[in-house]
């Protein structure tokens, strides 16, 4: 296969993607160019929104169209081939959540009989602001330093001791994600560019997203699967790169 033929497969493969995949699932007769820009100003996707990626995607374009109406005029060079190749593959086949989650039995959390003191001594071992309640794997509250404060403003006549279990302060613990958003539940068949734009979208709402919780279908009610945090994507950008 010449390298004008690879170029020309690899394109139309990412054309056709983006028609379908940007249009509710039905092909759209929308240019590539103007595909892209859509995607770029809703922020549908965030790889092709960077500079450098929408960058060498409309350089794409720009040699498609020279190579189309202008046999033997240019072709992409090897570099050229490879950083294109690369990035469409990120693009139509990116990583999983699953594929990149920290499974529920590798990450640190307490379960109901778990002490006060022993949460609060992970909570500063692994610098952690907040840590999930898991039973079975069904969450049943998030641990923060506010859980005590609601905790006193429940209880009037309630004592603060070291050895209170999780169990004791389970009714004092946010679910609600109230007064401020940190968490969320995703489903593990999303990929790591809609995780991003989860963290993103709560970003620009001046909320503190901290972590994902992953399930089958994104339900709060779902068994946890795994664990999402900013951190993950980027090594898992990293690791794509």
């Amino acid at each position: 296969m010449t390298k004008k033929d690879e170029f020309l497969g690899i394109f139309n493969e990412l054309e056709q993607y983006l028609r379908i995949e940007y249009n509710n699932g039905k092909y759209s007769e929308t240019g590539f160019m103007s595909t892209l820009y859509k995607i770029r100003s809703r922020k549908s996707n965030s790889l092709i929104a960077n500079k450098r990626n929408f960058d060498l995607l409309s350089q794409a374009a720009q040699l498609r169209n020279i190579m189309v109406h202008n046999e033997n005029i240019a072709i992409p060079t090897d570099d050229f081939l490879i950083e294109f190749k690369s990035t469409v593959h990120h693009i139509i086949h990116p990583k999983k959540l699953y594929q990149v989650m920290k499974p529920i039995h590798k990450t640190k959390f307490a379960v109901l009989e778990d002490t006060l003191d022993k949460v609060f001594a992970y909570m500063k071992e692994f610098d952690f602001s907040n840590i999930p309640v898991i039973e079975n794997n069904v969450l049943l509250g998030v641990f923060t330093e506010r859980t005590l404060f609601h905790y006193l403003q429940m209880n009037n006549d309630g004592v603060i001791q070291k050895q209170m279990k999780m169990k004791d302060l389970l009714t004092s613990m946010d679910l609600d994600n109230d007064p401020a958003k940190y968490f969320s539940f995703i489903s593990k068949r999303l990929d790591i560019y809609q995780a991003l734009d989860a963290f993103g979208r709560d970003f620009e709402k001046d909320q503190e997203l901290e972590l994902l919780f992953v399930t089958e279908n994104g339900n709060p009610t779902d068994k946890i699967l795994g664990i999402v945090t900013i951190w993950d994507l980027k090594q898992a950008f990293l690791e794509n790169d």
